[in-house]
């Protein structure tokens, strides 16, 4: 059991900060979010309350920060697969982006294109990626808070990442 446990906390530390980009989903109001697989082979579904669903092929870190209210549900789906949901009343996407894989830091705007079929779509993303989401609370009686992600912008933190200044690029809708 050490030798695990020494292998994997030598993994974690040695993860290089990716490079992100975030997706303009912010202020959308989100109905559930699950982790679906094992090992390296996983999906994470984002679905939305107006009933869009984004998949993104898991191959790393998947790491969600938000607010009270969050729920989650862990069902043994098979001998190795587990379902993890997420889900709660009045929660919104605060902030979500990816990991623009290594291959793609040449290919950007490939990669960007990629992104922006998915977005509109519902194409299947070209890679396994880390994802990082931001969620927050928007009390029943509000509206939702325009979406982020607009040309111009800033792109909007997760709280408790490390900024890179450079390390991140907003996806131009």
């Amino acid at each position: 059991m050490d030798s695990y446990v020494t292998a994997i906390t030598h993994r974690i530390r040695r993860m290089p900060e990716p490079v992100w980009l975030d997706v303009p989903l912010s202020g959308e109001r989100l109905a559930e979010i699950v982790f679906f697989g094992h090992g390296k082979d996983a999906d994470l579904m984002i679905r939305l309350r107006d009933e869009r669903k984004f998949v993104i092929p898991m191959g790393d870190r998947f790491r969600l920060s938000g607010c009270d209210g969050l729920r989650h549900e862990i069902i043994p789906w098979d001998d190795r697969s587990l379902a993890i949901r997420y889900s709660g009343e009045n929660l919104e996407l605060a902030a979500l982006r990816i990991e623009i894989p290594r291959w793609a830091h040449t290919e950007d705007e490939d990669f960007e294109d990629a992104v922006r079929r998915w977005l509109e779509d519902d194409e299947e993303l070209p890679a396994c990626l880390q994802v990082d989401i931001h969620l927050r609370h928007q009390p029943p009686e509000a509206k939702p808070t325009p979406g982020g992600g607009e040309l111009g912008d800033p792109p909007v933190g997760i709280p408790g990442t490390p900024h890179r200044p450079g390390s991140e690029k907003s996806l131009v809708w």
